[in-house]
């Protein structure tokens, strides 16, 4: 699962949390059709970052896609959607 904001690193999706900001879950797409499951809504999940994101490759001279690798996790304590405690 992943952060509805890319957070960087785990810290800042503390210092989010410790603010207020209301921070939502999500489960990509692919992931959701092949586990025929919806999103928790309340309970503990695990959340990863940053959010990997792949460039369309639709030019061939373009062989080499942006990628960035999940650099952090955590666990959470989610409460109608919404990230309230990280672990």
């Amino acid at each position: 699962m992943y952060c509805g904001k890319n957070f960087e690193n785990k810290e800042d999706l503390e210092k989010a949390i410790k603010r207020g900001v209301k921070v939502t879950v999500y489960t990509p797409r692919w992931v959701k059709k092949a586990l025929k499951r919806k999103d928790p809504v309340n309970g503990m999940v695990a959340v990863m970052g940053q959010h990997i994101r792949l460039r369309d490759l639709r030019d061939a001279t373009d062989i080499k896609p942006e990628c960035k690798q999940h650099s952090w996790w955590a666990d959470v304590r989610i409460e109608d959607g919404i990230i309230k405690e990280i672990f």
